[in-house]
């Protein structure tokens, strides 16, 4: 049984690389991709003027920012203190809410059912115990409104269970098999697959309406083919295939859009 995440130490790597994570989506055309297949979601499913959305662990804020850029009004909270002081300094407008450092596993200090919307594009695959999890999951499913919408990154083993593979790793294999931690930058990241996503938002009382790879087929390409790609028509080949049920998993990250369920499950 993995143990508790270590918080801390988690601030303290994302402070430390708080403007390389600002730059990480627009590093190569892979995490372009990763970008723009998320925000087709939040296009569809958050975007709308003078929506209240909160961002819980937004990292240094590109999520945030493109909502702003959107006529959402937002709030920030996350771990690393320096990623949201970076945030404050790049970002000036009235539509944002607050920059609170905080877990989101603890939002004790937000009102029920004040948002129409919630982002956790890290805590999914940084909280590395399933109570840790279901408690950001449940958290969010507490401070949204009725119907109202969470959109959850999470990051697929299949990479790392390739590796084993190649590595000829049995127990590894066996291992991420079943998702579990692995170690990135000195702290432990969950790997989890779509269908333990799936019910996880389930229990936590919340109804899946979609769930989409990021990088999908083009996670095992090289740097090289995927750069020589043509950015349109590579990001037109991923979504062809990123809600394909069979490839969910086969991906680098995935994300899911869940709704607050009417008849949660018990």
């Amino acid at each position: 049984m993995a143990e508790s995440t270590d918080q801390d130490a988690v601030a303290r790597v994302y402070d430390r690389y708080a403007v390389s994570e600002y730059e990480r989506l627009d590093r190569s055309l892979l995490n372009r991709a990763e970008f723009a297949l998320t925000a087709d979601l939040l296009d569809e499913y958050v975007v709308r003027p003078g929506a209240e959305v909160l961002d819980a662990a937004a990292g240094p804020g590109r999520y945030a920012e493109y909502l702003l850029d959107k006529g959402c009004r937002v709030g920030l909270s996350d771990l690393s203190a320096e990623s949201l002081r970076l945030f404050e300094e790049r970002v000036r407008s009235d539509a944002v809410l607050f920059c609170r450092t905080g877990s989101a596993t603890d939002l004790g200090w937000l009102a029920p059912e004040s948002f129409d919307a919630v982002l956790l594009m890290g805590p999914l695959y940084h909280l590395v115990t399933h109570d840790e999890r279901l408690a950001a999951l449940r958290e969010a499913r507490r401070v949204l409104r009725p119907g109202g919408i969470l959109v959850a990154a999470y990051i697929s083993p299949y990479r790392n269970l390739v590796e084993a593979v190649e590595a000829g790793d049995l127990r590894e294999v066996e291992r991420l098999s079943g998702g579990g931690p692995t170690m990135h930058l000195g702290m432990q990241q969950y790997r989890g697959w779509p269908g333990a996503a799936q019910e996880a938002l389930s229990e936590a009382g919340f109804e899946v309406l979609r769930t989409r790879n990021l990088q999908g087929l083009a996670a095992r390409l090289s740097p090289e083919t995927i750069e020589g790609q043509e950015p349109e028509e590579f990001f037109a080949m991923l979504r062809a295939t990123c809600e394909l049920p069979d490839l969910l998993g086969a991906t680098l990250h995935f994300v899911c859009v869940a709704r607050v369920a009417q008849n949660p499950a018990r």
